[in-house]
């Protein structure tokens, strides 16, 4: 329920004033309670008594949707799963929703931020992707009017470290790199298999668990020896062979046989393969398996054919001077990246042997350049500089210039008026470097909102093809209006039926609402809260939700419906 500004005394009493029973209660039969209907009553029949009213101070924003208050989270032995508990604060606009924003991010970037939605209770459950380091949490509320509560302050929770899990794994990958397919058997206690392997295929084998052989491994016993097979793939012109690269420890797939030779290297291959009868190997596990992963692949390949004959020798290179573009040569940094006023098509310089020479004819017979300062800069592309000293040596180039940035929101793209753009809600927007009033990297077109932490207000800016025409300052297309200070509220005071309101709360009202203060008129004709009223809180904000009497300076009653008159009363009879 709404704020009516007063409070309603509860009943009425009659008591002697004269005699011996003067002070005291004539009867229960004279008391009346005046909070119910009729709210009126006559105690003796000649006076009547109406409910008193005694006003209090309502001002504009009693209806505002309050911040919650989160109380607490709870996680449970799941990551990423949360309980978060909190509490609405009292309000005459009482929130019907909760929207909560989850983030690794304490600044809650685009990208890096989960939301969910639920109506009011006490707490909403999370179930999160972000798993590791700390996780923030924030809310807003949802009421019956357009505009949402702040967000909460924040809750965070840091996970403990994962410590990291021992792995004791053993693979064997078996590799075709030919187009033709290749057969793999392999013979084990441990189990059987027969293999065909696609061109430009692999398969994985685990030697360290299958059904057979469960754990692949214990304390005492290690897996069993393979006896491996391979033959296939198609006849190169210079032959296959077998390749064997181990990453790990190498006496965990230790092999022997079939034309490998070096059992204790990484990298070992058998030369001796013929497709037909295949190439015989033995595959062992001399140690229990600790660790890391061990990953032996076995790949068939074709040989490398011998080396081509020695190429015609290189011509030898001859250096030249290459033209270099650039401006004037600046004292510091600063001057060179000024935001205007810097040409870098200014010069043409030869750059040869590591320095910057005026003309061709200089750097050919190396006369070298005199510069202005010790450390001269120069401006080569729109944002990028080089450094030469006095005699032109090149100290350093691609120095890239800091250069000033603009932050406009463009997701509603451009605004046609400068009202409709300063009363935008803004929250974030793209930000653009800029230099000689141009936006680098950008063809805007038109009339945008420029984001300076503040969510309506501020500036605007005008551009064209990227270019900065001008800049706008919200507040400066308003014009002042005076209306009563406060609303009244249309239900208790129903004044285009004057004759239902009370006569000492019309006598209020008529009073009261001579209290003038200044709004905001738009030129659309949208009036708003005065643009600087509570320190500028309601600026852009339009008056009324169509509920409310507010009084004008020519003796009007008007009621504002989102800053637009939506009923009036010409003339005021009962003032």
């Amino acid at each position: 329920m709404a704020n009516t500004g007063f409070k309603i005394s509860k009943n009425v009493q009659q008591f002697f004033t004269t005699g011996a029973n003067s002070g005291s209660k004539v009867n229960n039969a004279f008391e009346a309670d005046l909070t119910t209907t009729p709210f009126s009553a006559s105690l003796n029949g000649e006076e009547f008594f109406n409910r008193a009213y005694d006003p209090i101070t309502c001002e504009p924003g009693f209806e505002d949707c309050l911040v919650p208050l989160l109380t607490s989270l709870r996680t449970g032995s799941r990551r990423g799963r949360f309980d978060v508990s909190y509490v609405t604060q009292s309000s005459t606009n009482t929130p019907t929703r909760i929207t909560a924003s989850i983030s690794d991010d304490i600044n809650f970037a685009s990208g890096r931020t989960e939301i969910l939605s639920q109506s009011i209770g006490t707490s909403f459950s999370v179930t999160s992707s972000f798993i590791t380091g700390t996780v923030f949490f924030r809310a807003f509320t949802s009421c019956s009017g357009p505009t949402p509560s702040p967000n909460s302050d924040l809750l965070s929770f840091t996970y403990d470290l994962i410590a990291p899990l021992s792995k004791s794994t053993v693979e064997v990958v078996f590799t075709n790199t030919l187009s033709s397919p290749m057969e793999v058997e392999i013979r084990s206690e441990r189990g059987n298999q027969n293999y065909v392997i696609a061109g430009k295929e692999s398969i994985t084998y685990d030697y360290t668990n299958n059904s057979f052989d469960p754990g692949a491994w214990i304390s005492t016993n290690k897996s069993s020896p393979l006896d491996i097979t391979i033959k296939g793939g198609s006849k190169s012109t210079f032959g296959n062979s077998i390749q064997r690269v181990t990453n790990g420890v190498i006496k965990e797939t230790y092999t022997i046989g079939g034309g490998f030779n070096n059992p204790n290297s990484r990298r070992d291959t058998s030369t001796d393969y013929n497709p037909d009868t295949g190439t015989k190997f033995k595959i062992e596990q001399l140690v229990l398996p600790e660790g890391d992963t061990t990953t032996t692949t076995i790949s068939l390949v074709q040989n490398t054919p011998p080396p081509p004959a020695p190429a015609e020798p290189t011509a030898v290179y001859t250096p030249f001077p290459r033209i270099v573009v650039g401006s004037v040569p600046y004292e510091t940094e600063e001057k060179v990246c000024a935001n205007t006023g810097v040409n870098f098509r200014e010069k043409t310089y030869f750059k040869f042997k590591g320095y910057l020479y005026d003309n061709e004819e200089d750097a050919l017979i190396d006369n070298k350049a005199s510069y202005s300062f010790i450390q001269n800069f120069i401006l080569t592309t729109l944002t990028t500089y080089l450094i030469v000293n006095k005699e032109g040596k090149i100290e350093s180039e691609g120095n890239a210039c800091v250069l000033p940035t603009l932050n406009i929101e463009t997701s509603q793209g451009s605004y046609l008026d400068q009202e409709s753009a300063c009363s935008r809600r803004k929250a974030s927007g793209v930000t653009f470097n800029f230099k000689d009033n141009t936006l680098i990297g950008s063809s805007l077109t038109g009339r945008f909102p420029v984001f300076e932490g503040i969510e309506r207000g501020g500036r605007n800016v005008i551009l064209e093809n990227g270019k900065i025409l001008s800049f706008e300052t919200c507040g400066s297309e308003l014009t002042d209006i005076q209306y009563s200070e406060i609303g009244f509220n249309n239900e208790i005071y129903p004044l285009e039926t004057p004759e239902l309101v009370n006569p000492s709360s019309l006598k209020f009202l008529c009073n009261y609402s001579q209290r003038y203060i200044n709004y905001s008129l738009g030129p659309s004709g949208i009036v708003y809260y005065g643009f600087n009223y509570k320190e500028g809180k309601y600026k852009y904000v339009p008056l009324g939700l169509g509920t409310r009497w507010y009084r004008t300076t020519d003796d009007k009653f008007v009621i504002f419906n989102q800053g637009l008159v939506t009923d009036i009363i010409e003339e005021i009879t009962f003032c």
